[in-house]
């Protein structure tokens, strides 16, 4: 699976992630994956995430499938609909970036 941290930590110090400022490789995305999951409640439910094309919102939407987690992709620059979404669907946790920064 795309998701499972173990496949993508034994890939190791490739580039995974590639950005205008930096990248990220898969074992640092495994570990960002694994810092986001134990942070996430039990039982497993549904988590939004905003999906940015940043490496923290790619984790948590990994990390939270690699948990067991259904995911709720929220959109990015609308808080609005974002909100209605979140309220709408009542997920147990979510990530969303700072004042959509």
């Amino acid at each position: 699976m795309f998701y499972d941290i173990e496949r993508i930590r034994s890939l190791g110090s490739q580039p995974c992630l590639i950005w205008r400022d930096g990248s990220q490789s898969y074992e640092g995305l495994a570990e960002a994956m694994q810092r986001f999951a134990v942070q996430l409640p039990r039982p497993r439910g549904l988590i939004a995430v905003e999906a940015a094309a940043e490496p923290e919102a790619i984790a948590a939407y990994l990390g939270a499938m690699a948990a067991g987690h259904a995911v709720l992709p929220l959109p990015t620059g609308d808080p609005a609909t974002a909100d209605r979404l979140v309220s709408q669907f009542r997920p147990a946790m979510s990530f969303r970036r700072k004042a959509g920064t």
